[in-house]
């Protein structure tokens, strides 16, 4: 069996339907597809998601929403006319949103972007709607209910052999309405691939896999046709955002291979993930984020101080603040934060560490982080003295270099405002060598 996601790109009009059907009828074994809500038809479109979003805050606080409301509608409307489906789904859902009053929440209003999306695919291909709010549970701590979330959906397929799924959204046990965050429709994709034990989660999308980097950053962009799990996470948590980086872990830990593809070109081979990927170079992909801030911390003989990084901790821990990287020295030590996570609070975890620890505490902010990651990196010396050596010669400062634990990733800081040359030089540079 074999569980397809669509994005919103791949159902955004009447005319990208027709490619979904076409791939999902040409092979039997595509009995689950899981859908996004309609995305973009072109660069100045609104995705229905953020339309949704609006509409929520105009009936919240009461502001006149018919335009909004009629731009949903008109969507969807105009793809039932032009594939012919004869649903009325245009007067369901007005009837569902007029009925909304201010109290609503966010996730009743904008989980109907995939909600309707799925029952229109559903009528399109003939198969059964099944609606993810009967399927995929949650605790109230937003943790899914693996075992009745297994056994409902292994029933519906069984029921109903071939069904449609609202991607985003599952149900609390009061029956409230939990949304993923933004591109969630890719973790419901799977989590129904490890519930329905699929031989692989495809995510089609509008691009033909994943790239070593990002294109608008490198004219010479190349396709990456395997990459493991866990260099696809690292890529991920640092800006590539092909797939949601929640959606890998079911799969990792269910040995399932998820494939990339495109749904304006299925005959492309995409990008596979999975265990056991192989490369032929020693770095699989690069990538890079911006928007993080570093607290440095200043102390003489702190190396001797016996818990000294552990009180650290418990500061940034009073104030729910997670450390993304954590470099050391012998009389200094570095948290790198994503700075809207300290936005409102940074100045106080500052006097309080000072005051606390008796240290001096350096902030610095606007950095960005550039990750060179592979899995062949491992006990390869040559791929970081090359990223050194690239940054030398184009005169970029750096703030910190970082090597994980696993040698599967390098991180390295610098200024904000020369992150894109810095990911371009790089990538470049490291294909003229061949290590990428």
């Amino acid at each position: 069996m074999i569980v397809t996601k669509f994005g919103g790109s791949s159902l955004a009009c009447a005319k990208q339907l027709e490619k979904v059907k076409n791939i999902v009828l040409s092979n039997p074994e595509r009995c689950v597809v899981v859908v996004s809500a309609p995305g973009k038809r072109n660069s100045d479109d609104i995705k229905i998601t953020d339309l949704l979003y609006t509409l929520r805050s105009h009936i919240k606080y009461g502001v006149p929403d018919n335009d909004i409301l009629n731009m949903i509608l008109s969507r969807y409307q105009e793809i039932e006319e032009e594939l012919h489906l004869d649903m009325n789904i245009v007067d369901e859902m007005r009837n569902f949103f007029n009925s909304l009053d201010k109290d609503c929440s966010s996730g009743e209003v904008v989980s109907r972007g995939e909600h309707y999306c799925a029952k229109l695919v559903a009528r399109y291909l003939g198969f059964t709607f099944v609606d993810a709010a009967d399927i995929l549970f949650f605790t109230f701590d937003g943790d899914i209910d693996y075992e009745k979330s297994q056994a409902a959906t292994k029933a519906a397929i069984e029921k109903y052999g071939r069904i449609v799924v609202p991607g985003f959204y599952g149900v609390y046990p009061n029956n409230d309405i939990h949304l993923f965050s933004r591109g969630g429709s890719d973790i419901t994709g799977a989590y129904m691939s490890v519930f329905a034990k699929a031989s692989v989660y495809e995510n089609w999308t509008d691009v033909s896999g994943i790239y070593a980097v990002d294109p608008r950053l490198a004219k010479d962009a190349k396709i990456i046709r395997s990459i493991s799990y866990d260099e696809l996470r690292e890529l991920s948590c640092m800006g590539a955002n092909v797939l949601h980086e929640d959606s890998v872990k079911p799969c990792q830990d269910a040995e399932i291979p998820i494939h990339i593809l495109n749904t304006n070109e299925p005959e492309n081979e995409g990008t596979i993930i999975k265990a056991n990927a192989t490369s032929l170079t020693p770095i699989t992909g690069i990538a890079g984020k911006k928007g993080f801030v570093s607290f440095t911390l200043h102390k003489r003989r702190m190396s001797k101080e016996i818990g000294f990084v552990y009180r650290a901790l418990k500061i940034f821990t009073k104030y729910n603040v997670n450390i993304e990287h954590l470099p050391t020295g012998m009389n200094t030590v570095s948290f790198i934060i994503e700075e809207e996570n300290v936005r409102s609070t940074m100045h106080k975890i500052v006097a309080d560490l000072e005051s606390e620890l008796d240290c001096e505490v350096e902030l610095e902010r606007d950095i960005g982080m550039l990750a060179i990651v592979g899995e062949e990196m491992r006990e390869n010396i040559i791929p970081v003295s090359s990223v050194l050596e690239i940054l030398k010669e184009n005169k970029i400062d750096i703030n910190c270099v970082v090597k994980a634990p696993d040698e599967v990733t390098m991180l390295v800081g610098v200024k904000e405002s020369l992150l894109s040359s810095c990911v371009s030089v790089v990538y470049s540079g490291l294909r003229k060598q061949g290590l990428i």
